[in-house]
């Protein structure tokens, strides 16, 4: 009986880490140095500033997924891992949108270190 439990929870929790993941994680394996992306004043090209803007906001879509886990709605998507998932993945494609308008309106801003 337990120990059916603990595998739904496992296969849950595999989901939500797996989705949060191939968001944030996953597109910063392509960039050349990617510890530079996720340093603050790190970003030393376009591509690398979207990437901070997707991830930023993939992990809050996430955090904010999490808030109507609690409240007693008893809705189908409100089970453990959907409402994260769906955060994470709103949240990515709401970055995906963001990033090309904010670098667009911060253009003049924006000067990027040479290596």
């Amino acid at each position: 009986m337990w120990d059916v439990e603990i595998r739904g929870m496992a296969s849950a929790h595999a989901i939500v880490a797996s989705s949060i993941f191939m968001a944030t994680v996953m597109p910063a394996v392509f960039v050349e140095n990617f510890s530079r992306v996720f340093s603050r004043d790190g970003a030393m090209s376009v591509w690398d500033t979207s990437l901070q803007i997707t991830t930023g906001c993939s992990v809050i879509g996430a955090w904010l997924g999490a808030f109507p886990i609690p409240l007693d709605w008893d809705r189908p998507w409100q089970v453990w891992p959907i409402s994260c998932t769906l955060g994470a993945t709103t949240g990515f494609l709401t970055g995906l949108l963001a990033a090309p308008v904010w670098i667009h309106w911060h253009r003049k801003q924006l000067t990027y270190k040479l290596k």
